[in-house]
Formats: C-alpha cells, sequence, structure tokens
C-alpha cells in the first residue's frame, strides 16, 4: 500500500489530547537517489556518528580536549544544508560543493585567501584545518578523527548538500504526509483528522498556496508493514497530525529513522526517544509534563497539606512511566512519597490497595488508571471513611467521576493541557465557516480542532521558512514561533530546546451536582 492522495473529505472521530520534540538520523524516506556512501556520509554530516564498528572524535584545538564526533556534528554549526549560520560572533563557512569549488580565488572574513576545494583539500580541512592554501581555519573549527571509509562517504555527501534533496517537495508542491488508522478503535479519529488537514489544505490552495506551492495531502495507515512501505514509496516532505496513538513505540521507531518534520502528533505516551528529537513539535503537553503541573498546583496552593504523595498506576503502556516522574518530582520538592503501587490490570484489587493507602495516610494519592478503576478504589476508600485529595489526568478521566462521594467535593483535581475557554469567538468563526463548507461530521470537535490548529502551526512555519524552502528551514522556522495565537489552543512557542508549544495544563475540579469541570487554576508551566 502506498500514500493514497486524499481527493475526497472523509469524517468522523474524537481525540486524545497530547502531544510530540527532536534530532538527527539517516533518512528512512527516499531521499532523491543518495548512494549507499551519501547515505553513511549524512550520517556522519547530521550527527557525527559513524556506521557500526566506527569511531569519530573531535579535537578541540584550543586546549587539545578530544570529544565524541557526535558532539561537535557538522550540521550543528554549518546547518542541515550546508549554508552555515553564524552563532555567538563566528561564521561557519558555506560547505555546499559550489560554493566550496569557486574557480577563482577565494577570500574568508578572517582576510585568509585560498583557491578552490578539491577532495583531498576538503579531507585535509576535516581532519588537520588547513585550507587549500595551507592557511589554518578557525580554532573553533574541531580537527576530525575518522576512518578513511568514513571520510570518503563525509566528502561524497558534502557534495550533495544544497543539490536538491529534500523529498516531498518541487517548485510545484508540497507533499505532506498523515498517518490514521484504517480500522479499529482509533478509524473515526483518523478520519476526523484527515477530513480536516485536507480542507485546510484545499482552502490555502484556492490562495494561491504556500509561494505557489500546492500542498498536497496523502495518508497511510498506522499497521507497520503499510507505514514503512509508504514512506519508502513514495516520500513526504513533512507530516501532519499523524495518529501514532495505541502504537507509540513501533511508530516512533519509524518516526525516528525519518528526518521529515513533523508538526502536532496525537499520541498520550511518546515514544522517550522522540524526545530529543530536532524534528518533531508537540502542540500540547503529553502526560509527564501535565504530571509535573499538578505539582506546581498542588505545592502552590494545596500546600501544607500536600507533603505526603501516594502513586497508584496501572503497568500499562499508557502510564508506566509516570509513577517515576512524580517520584522524581517528590525528590524535588522534598515531599514524602509514601506509596508507589503499581499492578497488572487482571490483578487489581481494590479493598487491598485502599486498605494499604489508609494505614499510610497521604495527603495526595496521583491515580493513573482507567476510569473505571478510579471508581472502585475510591468506593473502597470512602467505606474507609476516608477523602484524600485525587491528582487525575484528563485524558483517563472518565463519566464515573461525577458519581464520587459528596466527601470529595473540592478535593478532585484534574489536568488539562486545553480547556474550551481557550477558545476565542473569532477563531471558532474561522473553524465553524470552514466546518459547515466541508461538512464536519458532528461529535468531533476536540479532535478536528486539534488537526486545524496542526495545520495552521505548518503553513505558519512554512511561510516563516520562505520560498527557498527545506526541511532544516521549516525545523528552524517552527523554533523562532513565540506566543503564537492559534485562537483555539494556549498560545504555542517553540525554541531550540523546547518543541512542546504548549507546555504546561490547566487544573480543574468537578461540579459534582452540575456534571461540569470548573477551573481552579490558570495556565501552570511545569516548575
Amino acid at each position: 500500500m502506498r500514500w493514497q492522495r486524499i481527493t475526497r473529505i472523509t469524517v468522523p472521530g474524537a481525540i486524545l489530547a497530547a502531544s510530540l520534540c527532536s534530532g538527527h538520523r539517516a533518512s528512512g524516506f527516499q531521499t532523491s537517489g543518495l548512494s549507499a556512501a551519501e547515505l553513511r556520509g549524512q550520517q556522519i554530516y547530521l550527527k557525527g556518528e559513524s556506521s557500526p564498528g566506527g569511531r569519530i572524535s573531535a579535537l578541540i584545538t584550543s586546549d587539545g580536549t578530544e570529544m565524541p564526533g557526535s558532539a561537535f556534528a557538522c550540521a550543528n554549526c554549518h546547518g542541515r544544508e550546508g549554508t552555515g549560520r553564524a552563532e555567538g560572533g563566528v561564521a561557519p563557512s558555506n560547505l555546499t560543493w559550489p560554493s566550496l569549488t569557486r574557480p577563482y580565488m577565494v577570500t574568508a572574513a578572517s582576510g585568509r585567501k585560498h583557491e578552490a576545494y578539491d577532495d583531498h583539500s576538503l579531507k585535509r580541512a576535516i581532519s588537520l584545518g588547513l585550507d587549500p592554501a595551507g592557511n589554518h581555519l578557525l580554532d573553533a573549527m574541531p580537527r576530525f578523527r575518522m576512518s578513511m571509509q568514513d571520510m570518503d562517504d563525509l566528502v561524497a555527501y558534502v557534495k550533495r548538500l544544497g543539490a536538491g534533496l529534500e523529498p516531498g517537495l518541487t517548485d510545484q508542491r508540497i507533499v505532506i504526509g498523515s498517518i490514521a488508522p484504517s480500522d479499529g478503535p482509533m478509524m473515526e479519529v483518523g478520519r476526523a483528522v484527515i477530513g480536516v488537514v485536507e480542507a485546510y489544505f484545499s482552502e490555502v490552495n484556492a490562495g494561491g498556496g504556500v509561494f505557489g506551492r500546492k500542498l498536497e495531502l496523502k495518508t497511510a495507515g498506522s499497521r507497520l508493514p503499510v507505514l514503512k512501505a509508504s514512506l519508502e514509496g513514495q516520500p513526504v516532505f513533512a507530516l501532519v497530525s499523524p495518529i501514532t496513538a495505541g502504537a507509540d513505540n513501533e511508530l516512533g521507531a519509524v518516526l525516528d529513522a525519518s528526518e521529515a518534520p513533523v508538526i502536532g502528533p496525537i499520541s498520550l505516551v511518546p515514544d522517550a526517544r522522540l524526545s530529543l528529537n530536532r524534528h518533531v513539535f508537540y502542540l500540547f503537553s503529553p502526560l509527564p509534563d501535565q504530571v509535573r503541573a499538578m505539582f506546581t498546583f498542588g505545592l502552590r496552593n494545596l500546600a501544607p497539606g500536600f507533603g505526603h504523595i501516594a502513586v497508584v498506576s496501572s503497568e500499562g503502556a499508557l502510564t508506566a512511566a509516570l509513577p517515576a516522574v512524580v517520584a522524581g518530582e517528590c525528590r524535588k520538592s522534598g515531599l514524602n512519597l509514601v506509596i508507589d503501587r503499581s499492578y497488572a490490570e487482571d490483578k487489581f484489587n481494590p479493598a487491598e490497595i485502599a486498605v494499604e493507602l489508609r494505614q499510610a495516610h497521604p495527603d495526595s494519592i496521583f491515580l493513573f488508571c482507567s476510569s473505571a478503576r478510579q471508581q472502585e478504589l475510591v468506593s473502597q476508600l470512602e467505606k474507609l471513611n476516608w477523602a484524600p485529595s485525587l491528582m487525575l489526568l484528563g485524558s483517563l478521566a472518565g463519566k464515573e467521576i461525577f458519581e464520587f462521594a459528596p466527601a470529595y467535593r473540592g478535593r478532585i483535581f484534574i489536568s488539562y493541557p486545553t480547556l474550551p475557554s481557550d477558545r476565542t469567538p473569532q477563531a471558532m468563526t474561522r473553524f465553524e465557516a470552514l466546518a459547515q463548507k466541508y461538512k464536519f461530521p458532528q461529535g468531533h470537535l476536540t479532535a478536528e480542532l486539534s488537526a486545524y490548529c496542526a495545520s495552521e502551526v505548518l503553513v505558519e512555519g512554512l511561510t516563516l521558512a520562505g520560498r527557498d524552502l527545506t526541511r532544516g528551514r521549516l525545523i528552524d522556522a517552527l523554533e523562532t514561533l513565540f506566543e503564537f495565537s492559534t485562537g483555539l489552543t494556549p498560545r504555542i512557542t517553540f525554541g531550540p530546546n523546547r518543541h512542546v508549544g504548549a507546555l504546561g495544563a490547566y487544573i480543574v475540579t468537578v461540579d459534582r451536582e452540575g456534571k461540569r469541570f470548573v477551573p481552579v487554576s490558570g495556565w501552570l508551566s511545569p516548575d
């Protein structure tokens, strides 16, 4: 199965609220015919890493320190396209082959002069720090140690820099991909997301596209073999709102192996390996950061009754990492973690856990399990005539929460990465006009809004990147977004070290009689 062109609106869905962050690895996408040697060289250039068994080190000339090559990857200073980007008063050279081989004497900013580079002189510059005339390069340029094979591969890739390596990009179009399950419980979510993105792109194209390029949407199923075949068969420039929920580890590995920028993935449990990637951009905080926001709330609003903490969690993939987050926040804040209990789903014993909790007597319980399990445990706590504060995640809270006993009034606190109050009338008017024009279905508003905002962020990034578009320039452009207003979400801010746009959460409590949530905090960023 290949990427399929979307020619009509697909519908329905509901969403899981959260989202995806970034780095580099040799591309799993087709990369305009790179040879095996050029692909190996690409990994050296982007990550400073050799193929398995090889070793690359960087010698710092100022003090003779030898460091791993991965700490001084070429792309860090010279940019992914090799054009160089000034930083800290240092202006790295343009490494594109046409620039290196200019057929005339070149005068550098420092005043040194040299003739054109060739393969031999470029290798000498990389390893010895000498230009073609024998002049020493700046001390800021490390001297690299690597095998001759790695050196040959690196030079082979440098020759391709600036030579149109971008998949999914032509003078007329920008091919954007998305991932949507074609069956199973997430199928309706996929239809909702794809329908909204396609509608948004249609409107952009009707207005002339982005610098004259039309946006073309292609989608692939989320089953791993299908996705791999799609990515390898027809490369895309970037992905928007891919649905990874339910298969995060497997799909995360595939996305990690690509270099396509990913905007607004839909996932509750992002793969931890993606947290260091430079090409993945979340809209909302994933669950660990929502937990940290709850600690911010507790320390500010519940102290001193927030000194003794318990955590009860299921062992499923959705929540497995969260107890460690609670433990870490307790250590950082000097709180006492009195219970840390995880259970297998088939061995959940609410009466036993309730007694254990009552004996430890925590002030607050972080409860990371299904809404049905929450209700079972709370029922047992009620029988013990005890009602501590409950700290819950909105994505795990169900309608059962409104049935908790009156004793819990004002003692239930739930985190959400966005609330309806984020939606301005003007932005909702624009969205509703699109929904009416393209006949969006009823009942899937949250999913549709997430896809709409991810598309808006993508197009803003493409516009900021300019006419000379590359993946690297899109990433750089997205990293300049500051307090970007979608009018439908908290303001989005990205940066080189921040790829979660709305980093934080709101905290709400429960109005049992009114069957509604009541905010008890403004926007909280994790401390």
